[in-house]
């Protein structure tokens, strides 16, 4: 499967021709090739290009602005009126991907104060209603600050549910721009996998519970479940059981394909790692996948190893591991 990602947008809602002419040139070759196409889009990239537009409410999670700026939807649905008509008409694309890993870490950032406390009012009448549940001595609404780290108690309860209620609306108005335009295009987003406990997440990610995705609530506004699990040999925090239980839990609750459009079943690194026990094992990774019910997979990486910056993805590029090509074809 190709991955497209092309930006057709200039400021001021222009569109790039010599971008759409290229993105419907690689959709004409991919036709003639017979090769399925799915539409990654990346709606993180346009604010970069946008940003005068958007003004200051941009973030530096993968929804990389405000979600209930109305701007962005006029922004999204100029950009999709130019390429889902060429995707239509070419027959080799079967989904679209709006967001890869997306995230809403509202308490970051200032303006969705007044969204904090609209919610907040909303939900307590009175500030001693507030209180009360709280139990705490706020003179008002505006005192009451979003959380700025994990807690168990009713303060971040309603955080959570706040910036929960923010991605379900925000991934509802894209899915019915989307079906305005082509009704018969699949729509996806990439969520990360969940079911890892909140303690062994990295440094450098959030856990679910801090980021707003809760796909009990998302899966509505997806034809495809979309995830990019990982699972690494003899790294428990990411197992293959936690992994195979992500595919499970997506196709419990959505009803709906799986498709890992990321997996990543090895280390990125430049040192190779040719351990015996690696074939075999990536070798489950895929076939008990397809018995969890994932039904389609994009393994990380298919890139060509002359393009691989530094050397950084070789243990991971597929043109160094015939070992695991062999096993697995």
């Amino acid at each position: 499967v190709r991955r497209q990602r092309q930006m057709c947008i200039r400021d001021s809602y222009g569109v790039n021709r010599t971008l759409l002419n290229k993105f419907q040139e690689n959709l004409a070759r991919d036709e003639y090739n017979n090769v399925a196409v799915m539409l990654d889009i990346t709606l993180h990239d346009v604010p970069k290009v946008l940003a005068d537009v958007l003004g200051g409410e941009r973030t530096s999670e993968y929804i990389s602005w405000k979600v209930d700026n109305d701007t962005v939807f006029e922004i999204v649905r100029v950009y999709l009126e130019q390429i889902l008509p060429l995707a239509k008409k070419y027959g080799c694309t079967f989904c679209i991907e709006l967001h890869n890993e997306p995230e809403i870490q509202a308490a970051k950032y200032d303006f969705y104060i007044p969204n904090w406390q609209k919610y907040l009012k909303e939900k307590y009448a009175t500030i001693n209603d507030l209180n009360a549940a709280y139990s705490s001595s706020y003179k008002s609404f505006e005192e009451v600050l979003m959380p700025q780290e994990y807690s168990e108690g009713r303060l971040y309860y309603d955080y959570r549910l706040f910036i929960e209620g923010l991605a379900e609306e925000y991934f509802q108005k894209l899915y019915n721009i989307v079906k305005e335009i082509d009704p018969d295009i699949y729509v996806t987003n990439k969520y990360k996998q969940d079911l890892i406990a909140r303690e062994n997440y990295k440094a450098f990610t959030s856990a679910p519970i801090e980021r707003g995705i809760n796909f009990d609530q998302l899966y509505k506004w997806n034809d495809i479940a979309g995830c990019d699990p990982s699972a690494f040999l003899q790294y428990e925090p990411y197992s293959l059981q936690a992994k195979l239980q992500w595919y499970d839990y997506q196709s419990d609750v959505a009803g709906t394909p799986v498709f890992n459009m990321e997996d990543h079943s090895i280390v990125d690194g430049r040192n190779m790692d040719y351990s015996e026990r690696l074939p075999a094992w990536y070798n489950a990774n895929i076939w008990q996948g397809a018995m969890h019910g994932l039904s389609g997979n994009m393994i990380w990486l298919w890139g060509r190893s002359d393009q691989m910056e530094n050397g950084t993805f070789n243990n991971t590029t597929i043109q160094y591991r015939a070992d695991l090509m062999r096993m697995t074809s």
